[in-house]
């Protein structure tokens, strides 16, 4: 074996111990956050009246073809909205984890966006190339949450695509390959980049009465922090009763507070209900709020994906028959809690 070989070999070695210390890790880091999340508490109640989490389970690295990496080329934005160190890496999901996703009401939209998360948050692992440490992936973005969960979709299913017929405007009958690839996302303007450091974006604009520079910052929305708004609501409901005893106020259930409250987090680890009240202190400075509204009315719809997907015309083997793009709308022909089912199998039957 030649010198160069033995390298490499060595190499691919380093690479996946490297991975295995990593991934037991996160293990360890999940157990810690599921504790940090109950530290979301919304004081209605004392801290120990939330629900406990569920334990996170222990992923392990079993083969060196165990786990796939995700090409950051390929990634909504090229991956410009996570810091360069950062490499993603997934499993694939179990059948029991499979079976676990399904069971959901398909009407319950909350239900389903916690399914979701958890699974991501299983199979995803997030390494830290400079630091040479594992990231929690629950840090992924929270608009970019269907493009990692179809990267799951496809590992399981061996790469087969989500298939549904279209008619266009030569009224010709097209066949959909969709996939995470599909996905359209907003062109973003270098500026943003520039108010962003990988983690939070800050905007600075100038006060006209102060007649200084002043600043807006916060973290970019993930799944952590969608997960504590969620738990937030999913407490308050639990505690609203017909004669209200607990003095939940309708503030509590204020929608344009919702809307903004995903870009209040600095930390990452606030309690919604003191976001809250940096919420009201935020009104208070006119200026600065209407700066505050006017950002996050303009990135909100920056930062996830659009309702069309972008598809080429093909044969009946899949193959492309031209380089033109086209859009179409985005569709899940058989509803989330078939999104793990093969559309081959038992065809003949179903």
């Amino acid at each position: 074996m030649s010198t160069d070989n033995k390298n490499n070999k060595n190499n691919k070695e380093d690479k996946l111990k490297k991975l295995k210390n990593l991934e037991e890790e996160k293990s360890q880091k999940l157990k810690a956050d599921s504790v940090k999340l109950e530290e979301t508490k919304v004081e209605i109640r004392t801290e120990s009246e939330l629900e406990q989490p569920e334990p996170k389970e222990k992923i392990k690295v079993s083969a060196l073809d165990g786990f796939r990496q995700i090409d950051k080329t390929k990634m909504p934005n090229a991956g410009k909205f996570y810091p360069p160190s950062w490499e993603f890496y997934y499993r694939c999901p179990t059948t029991d984890e499979v079976a676990n996703f399904s069971t959901f009401d398909e009407e319950d939209r909350i239900g389903i966006i916690k399914a979701v998360t958890d699974l991501i948050v299983k199979c995803f692992t997030i390494v830290d190339t400079d630091l040479e440490s594992s990231i929690p992936s629950d840090n992924i973005n929270d608009g970019e949450r269907l493009y990692f969960f179809l990267l799951l979709r496809e590992y399981y299913l061996y790469d087969a695509p989500i298939k549904y017929n279209i008619i266009d405007d030569d009224n010709e009958v097209l066949n959909i390959q969709f996939v995470a690839d599909s996905l359209v996302y907003p062109e973003i303007k270098q500026g943003l980049f520039d108010n962003f450091d990988g983690r939070m974006f800050k905007f600075v604009y100038d006060n006209p009465e102060s007649k200084e520079q002043e600043f807006i910052q916060f973290l970019i929305p993930t799944l952590k922090t969608s997960s504590r708004i969620i738990k937030y609501m999913e407490t308050l409901h639990k505690k609203v009763s017909d004669q209200n005893k607990d003095g939940i106020k309708k503030e509590d259930f204020n929608k344009q507070f919702l809307a903004f409250v995903p870009f209040l987090y600095e930390t990452g680890t606030e309690s919604v209900m003191s976001l809250r009240k940096k919420y009201q202190q935020l009104m208070t400075d006119k200026i600065k709020y209407r700066n505050f509204v006017t950002i996050v009315t303009k990135l909100t719809p920056l930062l996830t994906n659009e309702e069309v997907i972008k598809y080429y015309k093909v044969d009946d083997n899949g193959n492309k028959i031209d380089d033109e793009e086209g859009r179409c709308l985005m569709k899940f022909p058989g509803g989330w809690k078939n999104m793990f089912s093969n559309d081959t199998e038992f065809s003949n039957i179903f």
